[in-house]
């Protein structure tokens, strides 16, 4: 991987949300094709299942589950303080 790869992935991370970085990374990984889920991890500091699941969402873009905006399913994140 190229030098401009890497400062791309660096300066694009800290301004997607969750989801945003799953797919960015998982589009630059089949980029790579052979061994670049691994190279983008390295660079990244992202786990290679969570790259793994962008792909996943990349395959399934066309479908209704792929066009939820939300960042985390129902029910996830902090719970209000009552």
């Amino acid at each position: 991987m190229d030098k401009n790869t890497e400062n791309k992935i660096k300066k694009m991370l800290p301004l997607l949300t969750e989801r945003q970085k799953r797919i960015y990374l998982a589009s630059e990984a089949e980029a790579l094709g052979y061994g670049g889920i691994s190279q983008i991890s390295r660079v990244s500091g992202v786990s290679r299942v969570t790259i793994s699941q962008g792909k996943k969402e990349l395959k399934a873009e066309s479908t209704e589950e792929a066009k939820i905006e939300r960042s985390r399913k129902k029910g996830g994140g902090r719970k209000k303080n009552d």
